[in-house]
């Protein structure tokens, strides 16, 4: 975490989704995708101040950010590790996580 929004931008998590990387756990994914009562009490807050590292197996559960207002921005530095080097996601991974896209990937 590098700054903090004005307000909002908890981040939040689920218990794990998954057992590994080929099976789900049926019971919570089931119960948050129906948006079935109490789904909201499976979410986590964890807290994040500038200056938080947080290692995190996000393929593993759900998670997202409250919504932000305010003038200041939530503003983290995500890290991502691949086995090749100068692998980088695709334009659309890059705007599945984040939104936006760069232009080229770094190093082009």
């Amino acid at each position: 975490m590098l700054q903090t929004a004005e307000q909002g931008g908890a981040f939040q998590f689920t218990p794990w989704i998954r057992r590994d990387r080929e099976s789900l756990a049926e019971e919570p994914l089931e119960k948050i995708l129906a948006g079935a009562g109490g789904a909201e009490d499976l979410y986590d807050d964890l807290a994040f101040e500038p200056g938080t590292l947080s290692i995190f197996a996000g393929r593993y559960c759900l998670h997202r950010v409250t919504e932000t207002a305010g003038d200041r921005e939530r503003l983290v530095a995500v890290f991502t590790f691949a086995s090749e080097p100068g692998f980088v996601n695709t334009p659309e991974t890059q705007k599945l996580f984040w939104g936006r896209a760069s232009q080229e990937p770094l190093g082009a």
